[in-house]
């Protein structure tokens, strides 16, 4: 793994499973900084303008489309 791609690893938090619940794997809540989340999201949106030739315009938290608006892409990863 790169030094990049390792400082993009999310800060994890351990949970306990309820006692009864018959289930012996522990839960585990990932924690995802927002603006770690949107800086991979621009860079996302960046290199699919390139290499799709367009430029893009952000309408919305995850979704952008063209000047025309006939081109759109949206992020439907939660937490990326």
């Amino acid at each position: 793994m790169s030094d990049a791609l390792e400082a993009d690893i999310p800060e994890t938090i351990e949970t306990s499973t309820p006692p009864g619940t018959g289930d012996s794997l522990s839960t585990e809540a990932v924690i995802t900084d927002k603006k770690a989340i949107e800086e991979k999201r621009q860079k996302i949106v960046e290199a699919i303008s390139r290499t799709a030739k367009i430029q893009l315009i952000k309408k919305s938290r995850a979704l952008y489309w063209d000047a025309a608006h006939q081109t759109r892409i949206a992020d439907v990863a939660p937490g990326i």
